[in-house]
């Protein structure tokens, strides 16, 4: 995938396959950019409950799994575009962890991050503040 792409310089996709071996065996052949199978099935469901409502022939049905899958990647696309465009503000402005996980991850995924980084960064001043009342 990393040569039929010309990938073998994104840093991102290296790191990913040079993790091949933590991959269950099962999907070693397949990309699933971390979900697991159970994820990947419950969201293409639920995009697919949203669109059919009505019984469907078979050639409308692949019409229809057509037009889901362009606007699946359409707004990947988009998302991704939107990503390299901007980097979200950060919740401390000059923390280097954090201009690197602005940088790096997509937005919906640096908030995530940014979460867990104050959830800590909360835990840790708390601590610091118990140990200093002691």
């Amino acid at each position: 995938m990393l040569c039929d792409y010309h990938l073998e310089d994104n840093e991102w996709m290296l790191n990913l396959y040079n993790l091949r071996t933590k991959w269950a065996v099962v999907y070693r052949d397949s990309f699933t950019a971390d979900m697991n199978s159970t994820q990947r099935s419950e969201g293409m469901n639920n995009v697919f409950k949203k669109r059919f409502r009505r019984k469907l022939g078979i050639s409308e049905l692949l019409v229809e799994c057509d037009k889901v899958s362009s606007s699946l990647r359409k707004n990947e696309l988009d998302k991704d575009f939107e990503s390299h465009r901007k980097s979200p503000v950060t919740y401390i402005p000059n923390c280097p962890l954090l201009k690197t996980a602005a940088e790096s991850y997509t937005g919906r995924m640096y908030k995530e991050f940014e979460e867990e980084f104050k959830d800590n960064f909360y835990s840790l001043v708390n601590c610091y503040t118990l140990m200093g009342q002691s």
